[in-house]
């Protein structure tokens, strides 16, 4: 029982949709605005991904210096330490 309620629900909330956006007077406008309203929403989603997007490879790029970094002060340490046999300070 309680289905066919719901069922019958579902189908006058989409009726009067359907009157809402065919309207013949507003109709137009009511869909054009809501088109407009869709444009905008995946504009600001595809500006947010490319933000994202930018903010990844920027930290990847920070990630890869600082590898970089850390294996030239490695690579530094050993030169001193095979040079003169014992350990030197690490000079930048």
């Amino acid at each position: 029982m309680k289905l066919g309620i719901m069922k019958a629900i579902r189908r006058v909330g989409f009726g009067a949709l359907v009157m809402y956006l065919f309207d013949p007077v507003n109709g137009r406008g009511r869909r054009a605005r809501i088109l407009d309203q869709i444009g905008a929403k995946e504009r600001r989603i595809q500006k947010r991904a490319t933000g994202l997007r930018q903010h990844v490879l920027n930290r990847a790029e920070g990630v890869k210096h600082e590898f970089h970094d850390a294996i030239d002060k490695l690579s530094l340490h050993d030169a001193s330490t095979r040079s003169n046999g014992r350990h030197a300070p690490a000079t930048r």
